[in-house]
């Protein structure tokens, strides 16, 4: 195989594995349940397993975080829901603190 060949067996390889990737793009809504600097528990209706990631927002005008990634820690099956524990790739701090101290109610706006 010529190396023009190999390279764009290669890159289409790469297409098909990022295609992979955002296969779903499932908008749901949910619940924060907890939340801390380095994750959080959220109640969702969707099938989601360990070790995938999600991305999550609020939707709350009152408590501002904006998309957030985070990678599936563990998964509990409810009667209603899914609970997912989920720990923070690379978050913007000051929005998680913020919505913390917003969720406990100690910030005043």
């Amino acid at each position: 195989m010529r190396l023009k060949d190999r390279l764009a067996a290669l890159r289409e390889g790469d297409v098909h594995e990022r295609e992979g990737m955002f296969a779903n793009l499932d908008s749901v809504s949910g619940k924060l349940l907890n939340i801390s600097e380095g994750g959080a528990a959220i109640e969702v209706d969707m099938e989601v397993s360990r070790g995938e990631q999600v991305q999550f927002w609020s939707g709350d005008p009152r408590i501002v975080l904006g998309e957030t990634r985070a990678g599936v820690i563990n998964t509990k099956q409810t009667d209603t829901a899914r609970i997912l524990h989920v720990h923070f790739i690379n978050p913007d701090l000051r929005e998680v603190r913020s919505a913390i101290l917003q969720l406990r109610g100690e910030y005043d706006e």
